[in-house]
């Protein structure tokens, strides 16, 4: 999670490629789902229309869950309606060390470009998708 995310605006930034093929209506209902809980949001498209950001109920989640800015996130698309979206959310933490306390955060950074020229054609470099097109977000 970068810093924007997790603290003073909880700006949650979504890539317009997952946009493109998920998103219906302005502003698109989104629950999301985390360990038996969930959170209602409004995902918003930017006038831009080159990515979209979730609102209100983000604030809520990253606060109930903690979040922190070393913290990943994997988004798995559940259901999709013209009224609605549901998201799996799974958080993995990383430690003071830097190093992840659930192995699986390893399998999933291999989708993140770490070369420099990899990054700078990413509008967003901390996010990508994987081959199931779930929404990873560092």
């Amino acid at each position: 999670m970068q810093r924007s995310c997790v603290s003073g605006s909880f700006n949650m930034t979504i890539p317009i490629i997952w946009l493109k093929k998920n998103f219906y209506e302005n502003p698109q209902k989104v629950i999301l789902h985390h360990e038996g809980r969930e959170w209602k949001t409004n995902l918003y498209s930017r006038r831009e229309g080159r990515a979209g950001v979730l609102t209100v109920g983000w604030k809520k989640f990253v606060e109930e869950n903690s979040l922190k800015e070393s913290d990943v996130c994997l988004f798995t698309l559940s259901t999709k309606t013209t009224s609605s979206i549901d998201l799996k959310v799974l958080i993995f933490r990383i430690t003071e060390k830097g190093t992840s306390v659930a192995k699986e955060v390893d399998s999933l950074t291999k989708y993140i470009p770490t070369h420099p020229k990899q990054q700078r054609t990413m509008r967003y470099p901390s996010e990508a998708l994987d081959e199931e097109g779930n929404l990873i977000i560092e």
